[in-house]
């Protein structure tokens, strides 16, 4: 299926709508929305902010890890939710044509589409800035981009707290230092390098005992885009806790993990070959998960 989203936007806005989403899990297929933040940035100064947790009419337990990570729990939700028709339609209404700016945005927009879309809403087709893929640009070097390492680098002194309206407090924090101290060419397009080609069947791991537990064991994973490390220490640190690295999308993946796209001017609509394929599996019933990077790098953190 064709989605109408907007389209990426390399750029420092001054006018703009921050949003974070707080979710049961990283598939918009699968899980849902817990909480749903924005503030609105009217020529570069905080004008308002819009910030629910989400409750729906059947289910509205939350997976521990999810309560571990950012405090909210069932209870919470039940006693000061907005259901979520309306929670959508005042984010919207909220949101109007504003370009959408947030961290690892297209996450936080696959999720808010696609649930548009089961309350038969308009599109989300507004524009967007992904604050990660300047990040990513400003700290080149630096291993991880995520919003809690690179709080701490500009030196806030808090650690994420993984809630929506405090992450997109943070969030903006990050975009004002960032265009405070890069320079120009910050913003200049980037040329695609095609990675060297991996001999994956040759990989192989010095690591004797697995973690069975490890979301990537005995998983089959795929990558696409432009990751913010070697396409090869990705591949190996999928042996290295047991799972599989493929150089394409098969009928045996479990895994996509999806790289920085929005910026390659060879992809088109911000889709690869590879997203197209695992999209027609899906279609067909595949329990295909397509992940972006920096979930990706979360799950390779555990332990």
């Amino acid at each position: 299926m064709t989605r109408n989203r907007g389209k990426a936007c390399l750029m420092f806005p001054e006018s703009y709508t921050m949003i974070d989403l707080e979710t049961t899990g990283y598939s918009p297929k699968y899980d849902r929305v817990l909480e749903v933040s924005a503030v609105k940035v009217i020529s570069g100064r905080q004008d308002s902010t819009l910030s629910t947790l989400v409750r729906y009419p059947d289910d509205n337990s939350v997976p521990e890890y999810s309560t571990q990570l950012t405090g909210i729990t069932e209870d919470m939700i039940i006693t000061n939710g907005e259901g979520i028709d309306r929670a959508m339609r005042l984010f919207d209404t909220f949101l109007g044509d504003d370009l959408i700016v947030g961290y690892n945005v297209s996450f936080d927009i696959g999720f808010l589409y696609d649930t548009y879309k089961l309350l038969s809403m308009r599109d989300l087709n507004n524009n967007y800035v992904d604050v990660l893929s300047l990040a990513r640009r400003f700290w080149p070097t630096e291993k991880h981009n995520r919003l809690a390492d690179v709080i701490q680098r500009i030196g806030l002194e808090h650690e994420q707290v993984h809630r929506g309206l405090a992450d997109c407090e943070d969030q903006i924090a990050v975009l004002n230092y960032i265009q405070t101290n890069a320079d120009e060419t910050i913003l200049a397009p980037h040329k695609h390098t095609p990675s060297k080609k991996i001999d994956y069947k040759a990989l192989s791991t010095e690591v004797t005992e697995f973690n069975e537990a490890h979301p990537f064991f005995g998983k089959n994973v795929c990558f696409t885009g432009a990751l913010s490390i070697k396409r090869a220490e990705a591949a190996q640190l999928i042996t290295d806790v047991g799972g599989k690295a493929q150089s394409s999308v098969t009928k045996q993946t479990d895994y996509l993990v999806v790289g920085d796209v929005d910026y390659i001017a060879s992809v088109k609509n911000g889709v690869t070959g590879k997203m197209k394929k695992a999209q027609e599996y899906i279609a067909l019933g595949q329990e295909l998960k397509v992940i972006p990077e920096p979930v990706f790098l979360d799950f390779m953190n555990q332990e």
